[in-house]
């Protein structure tokens, strides 16, 4: 089972690249089975965007994964990773992709966009048997700052300073890129 979800989660890493290029209109047919309500803070209803696998059921017990989309922490769409998620439900996934809080639209910090995905990890494991899928089998990834998410609600790592440094790094941003990022969301100079 740990060599499944190590499967998946390299195949998440590898599409990382490949989810930035996909614009919202990339895949007409990447429609999501259905659209679920996960949590509502301070009028803001934030949801799930479920792919199911064509002959899914409550009584499964499927594997599942969540994406976190990317853009900064200030914009983007769960629709980023529609392409990627028909893909796995076509092959026998429950593929969700989250909604999550941001700055542009909602004038939130990188904290509660964590808070979020940390929500949407507790409601899909307490929603596992209605939803078809196994909560012990639920991978997870994202891109930029999903994957930080990702990061985030897996490993409930403490140390945001690093894994954005490390992840950045890795994605090519410079420096200055962080000092604007901590400018923006601490308010440090």
């Amino acid at each position: 089972m740990k060599y499944y979800l190590s499967l998946i989660t390299l195949f998440v890493m590898l599409t990382n690249s490949i989810a930035y290029a996909i614009t919202p209109s990339a895949d007409k047919k990447a429609i999501p089975s259905k659209i679920v309500e996960y949590k509502q803070i301070g009028g803001i209803s934030l949801n799930l965007h479920i792919f199911n696998p064509k002959v899914h059921q409550e009584t499964d017990s499927r594997a599942a994964i969540v994406f976190f989309h990317g853009g900064g922490w200030s914009s983007g769409t769960p629709r980023q990773f529609y392409r990627q998620s028909k893909y796995l439900a076509d092959r026998g996934m429950v593929a969700i992709s989250a909604e999550y809080r941001l700055a542009q639209k909602h004038h939130s910090t990188p904290k509660e966009s964590v808070k979020d995905g940390k929500s949407a990890m507790r409601w899909i494991r307490a929603h596992a048997k209605e939803l078809g899928i196994n909560p012990n089998m639920i991978a997870a990834g994202g891109g930029s700052a999903g994957g930080q998410i990702w990061l985030w609600t897996s490993a409930g790592c403490r140390l945001l300073a690093t894994v954005f440094s490390v992840t950045q790094y890795y994605q090519g941003y410079t420096s200055h890129d962080r000092f604007f990022w901590r400018q923006r969301y601490r308010g440090k100079n």
